[in-house]
């Protein structure tokens, strides 16, 4: 803990990634569209990538149809949830645009 707050070392750390599996949405509809949009927008005001995995065909032709495939980011979208998380410790690996590794919020 710091001095003088309640707030933990960890706590102060930025998220920088969401995950979202899909492996068990078979089908998507309009309102969850809207929804992921939505939460994507929401996400990416703040510093956020949202990162969805394991899309079935019939839900990755829904993102693809509706547009929200290139909101979130082809980069964004994994075939597993392993790959996603492998990916986004790679991507918080390397060095920020200040030139040196992700700094936490300050």
């Amino acid at each position: 803990m710091d001095e003088g707050t309640n707030v933990s070392h960890h706590e102060r750390i930025k998220t920088k990634f969401i995950i979202l599996d899909l492996s068990p949405v078979t089908r998507i509809d309009t309102t969850a569209l809207h929804i992921l949009s939505d939460m994507n927008d929401s996400y990416s005001a703040r510093g956020i990538t949202m990162c969805l995995c394991n899309p079935t065909k019939v839900v990755m032709q829904r993102l693809i149809s509706s547009g929200l495939d290139e909101s979130i980011g082809r980069e964004n979208i994994y075939v597993d949830i392993h790959c996603a998380v492998e990916r986004c410790f790679e991507k918080m690996a390397q060095p920020s645009v200040s030139g040196g590794m992700l700094q936490e919020e300050k």
